[in-house]
């Protein structure tokens, strides 16, 4: 099983790059993200294929690309990478946006990111938004082999993850040409653009602390829905006793982030929980290990996610 964390909930269970955000941006006239050029034949969909805003995805790629480029010339002295998947993977990880979306096989990972309020910085010219603080998390599960007919968890060298990724980060034809189809036979025939369970290398400590999986959302996938996705709900007000009880048994802003930011925000946090979370001076120890089995997260979360 996987699983994956949100601290408030999202209508849609999609990747970064395709938030509404990133739309308003890709649909902004100010700039071209065809870049002067017309949209290649082999862009656009196939015979058979799902129909999609071809247009709007090949911005969408051509952002992207652009990121990632530039994640790739600004970052080269900070970590050491051997190959153009490794390099995908690890910028999705420290945050950005691509066709990737996070999963974990530790179901403790996931449910800390439902109540860690990550610290992001608001969009340039943008107030900070404090709403999510006060939101709902959501706790997603899935077999990932269930995600479409003949699913299976892929490698991030398999000849498929690894073509999806270089339509990005080396510019190739987001659709495999005819001749790459023939050379994959029978395989190529049934070809389409789909939604890809992957198990990555562990590159950065961070990925393997997380217990990190992804699904890869290729350029023109459909929809692909899964019977096994549950969600269930984390409510608000619940949330600070489950990530004391988290960190009770080690699973804190550094020991799922690894870096020594991290840690010192978390020791800094740690402290100032002295002052926050200390029980009345005439409250007994027993009654303080009371309140706090009160608050077990197997109480805390809702077996019924909220509705959009």
């Amino acid at each position: 099983m996987w699983f994956r964390g949100t601290y408030q909930h999202y209508r849609r269970l999609l990747p970064g790059i395709f938030h509404r955000a990133i739309d308003a941006i890709l649909n902004n006239p100010a700039k071209d993200w065809l870049h002067g050029e017309p949209i290649p034949k082999d862009a656009s969909h196939r015979k058979g294929w799902p129909k999609f805003d071809v247009e709007l995805e090949y911005k969408r790629l051509n952002y992207e690309r652009d990121l990632m480029l530039a994640f790739e010339r600004e970052s080269r002295l900070l970590f050491h990478y051997d190959t153009e998947q490794e390099l995908y993977f690890v910028a999705r990880h420290f945050g950005i946006p691509s066709r990737l979306l996070d999963w974990s096989i530790n179901p403790l990972v996931s449910l800390f990111m439902c109540v860690f309020p990550e610290r992001r910085r608001a969009p340039r010219g943008e107030a900070p938004e404090d709403a999510a603080l006060n939101a709902d998390g959501v706790l997603y599960a899935m077999n990932p082999e269930y995600l479409g007919k003949n699913a299976y968890i892929h490698d991030q060298h398999d000849v498929n993850t690894s073509r999806d990724i270089e339509s990005v980060t080396e510019w190739k034809d987001p659709f495999p040409s005819k001749e790459e189809l023939k050379k994959l036979g029978r395989d190529g025939a049934r070809w389409r653009p789909r939604i890809l369970p992957i198990r990555p290398h562990v590159v950065a400590s961070r990925l393997d602390r997380q217990a990190a999986r992804f699904t890869l959302h290729c350029y023109g996938a459909p929809k692909s829905p899964n019977l096994t996705l549950e969600a269930r709900r984390v409510p608000a007000d619940c949330k600070e006793r489950i990530r004391g009880q988290l960190e009770r048994i080690g699973i804190n802003e550094f020991t799922v982030y690894n870096t020594l930011d991290r840690l010192g925000y978390d020791l800094v946090d740690r402290f100032s929980g002295f002052l926050l979370h200390a029980p009345p001076a005439r409250q007994s120890q027993r009654a303080s290990e009371r309140a706090l089995e009160r608050g077990s997260p197997r109480r805390d979360v809702s077996h019924h996610p909220r509705k959009p």
